[in-house]
């Protein structure tokens, strides 16, 4: 279940989307939620009023500390994926500068191999 799942999430009121926060988590869903929920989630839990309920005080606590290590695991996430693409795209240019650089030196240690008699004079072939 996702935010995008529930009928205009964006226009339910406070109380409402806390409901439906305590439901992903008792649900088990909250360990699936996008980086956008995420934060989301975060700022909801951040602009929920104070209450004299030490009970309530204690879920918006314990909701908020989660879905924090929540939203930094999933940062991590998408970080490691990306320093692992740049990695491949540098590895690939890497190996793309020493094909280059070993033909060049191929090719240019390919005329000078041979003896300078026989790269000045014409070859001629007799019989």
């Amino acid at each position: 279940m996702h935010t995008a799942d529930i009928k205009n999430w964006d226009k339910l009121p406070v109380a409402d989307k806390l409901i439906y926060l305590r439901g992903f988590f008792r649900i088990g869903h909250i360990k699936h939620a996008t980086r956008k929920e995420l934060e989301d989630f975060l700022v909801l839990l951040a602009i929920t009023p104070f209450t004299d309920n030490p009970k309530a005080m204690g879920e918006t606590e314990r909701y908020a500390s989660v879905v924090q290590h929540l939203l930094q695991v999933r940062i991590s996430e998408e970080l490691h994926w990306r320093s692992f693409w740049v990695s491949i795209f540098a590895i690939s240019i890497s190996i793309l500068a020493l094909v280059v650089s070993a033909y060049e030196k191929y090719k240019s240690s390919d005329t000078h191999s041979l003896p300078p008699s026989i790269q000045q004079s014409p070859t001629t072939h007799t019989q």
